[in-house]
C-alpha cells in the first residue's frame, strides 16, 4: 500500500509539472477519459481531481489555439461544464476573455453566454446579454444590500415564486452540509435510508443543512437552499448530489462522495464519530 501511495504521488507531481497539449480536441478527449473514470479510493480521487484540474488549467490557457479549433457554441458548453462541476472562475474568466462572434443566428452561443454569466452571478453581462439578443431568461439572483453587508455565506430558499436570504454560519459543535438536488436518485436513496434509521434521521435533523450548488433552474425543495456562488464555499470540491460534508467548530473533518444503493453506513458512522455525534 504504501509503494502504490508513493507511485501515485510521484504520478501527481509529474503532472502539475506536464507540459499541456496544443490540440483542444486532445485535451477534450482526455478530460472526459478522465471524467468517466470512477476510481475509488480517497488517494485514486485526489489523483482523479488533480489529474481534471490539471487539464482544465491546460484548457483554458490554451485560448487562443482553442478558439480557432473549437466552434464557438462547443467552446461556450465546455465553459458551462467546468463552471457546473467545479465553478471555477478561470471558465468565467475565460469566457470574458474569448472574441465571440455573435450575429442573428447565434442564439444558441447567446444563450450559452447568458448561462455562463447566470453560473458566474455576472449580473450586468447578464443583462446586456438579455437586452441585445431579446433572451428571456429572467432567474438570475441578485443579492439582497442586507445580505451583502452581513457576515457570513448568502444562500437562499425558493419557496411561492420567492427568493428567500440569509446568510450561512459555521456555530461552534458538529455540523453537516448535504450537497444535494431534488429529483437526483442517490439523494433519494440516502433519504429513505434516514426514513429507515430514526436515530440518525434526527441527528440530520438537528445539524445538517442541505445546500444545492448555484444553477440555472432555482432549487424549487423548500428543504434545500441553493448557495448563490460556489465560490464562497472553497473547502467544497464536489458539488455532485449527494456528497456530505462533516464540521467540528468550522472546520472540516472529512467528507462522503454519493450513497450507492447498498449504502455507506459505516462511513457515515464513522464521520459522526469524528465530529462528536456518535460513540
Amino acid at each position: 500500500m504504501i509503494a502504490i501511495f508513493f507511485a501515485l504521488t510521484t504520478q501527481i507531481a509529474a503532472l502539475d509539472a506536464a507540459p499541456c497539449s496544443n490540440n483542444a480536441k486532445e485535451l477534450l478527449a482526455q478530460y472526459r477519459q478522465i471524467n468517466e473514470d470512477h476510481s475509488n479510493g480517497n488517494i485514486l480521487r485526489n489523483q482523479q481531481a488533480r489529474t481534471r484540474a490539471h487539464f482544465e488549467r491546460c484548457y483554458l490557457k490554451q485560448a487562443s489555439i482553442i478558439h480557432q479549433q473549437s466552434d464557438q457554441v462547443s467552446l461556450s458548453n465546455y465553459l458551462i461544464a467546468l463552471l457546473y462541476e467545479k465553478k471555477e472562475l478561470r471558465a468565467y474568466e475565460a469566457a470574458k476573455r474569448y472574441p465571440w462572434i455573435l450575429n442573428d443566428d447565434s442564439r444558441v452561443l447567446a444563450e450559452n453566454l447568458l448561462t455562463i454569466a447566470i453560473l458566474a452571478r455576472d449580473t450586468i453581462w447578464a443583462e446586456q446579454l438579455k437586452k441585445q439578443y431579446n433572451l428571456t431568461n429572467n432567474i438570475l439572483p441578485t443579492l439582497p444590500e442586507a445580505i451583502q453587508d452581513s457576515p457570513g455565506r448568502p444562500i437562499f430558499l425558493y419557496q411561492n415564486g420567492q427568493r428567500h436570504w440569509h446568510n450561512f454560519m459555521f456555530q461552534p459543535g458538529p455540523q453537516i452540509l448535504m450537497v444535494t438536488r431534488s429529483g437526483c436518485h442517490f439523494s433519494r436513496q440516502f433519504e429513505q435510508f434516514l426514513n429507515n434509521t430514526p436515530e440518525l434521521a434526527k441527528l440530520f435533523q438537528q445539524y445538517s443543512t442541505r445546500i444545492a450548488s448555484a444553477g440555472i433552474k432555482p432549487e424549487t425543495d423548500n428543504n434545500i437552499a441553493e448557495v448563490y456562488l460556489a465560490q464562497n464555499w472553497p473547502e467544497i470540491d464536489n458539488w455532485g448530489s449527494p456528497t456530505f460534508y462533516f464540521y467540528l467548530d468550522g472546520r472540516l473533518q472529512g467528507s462522503i462522495i454519493g450513497w450507492p444503493k447498498d449504502g455507506r453506513e459505516a462511513e457515515l458512522i464513522e464521520m459522526l464519530r469524528r465530529i462528536g455525534l456518535t460513540n
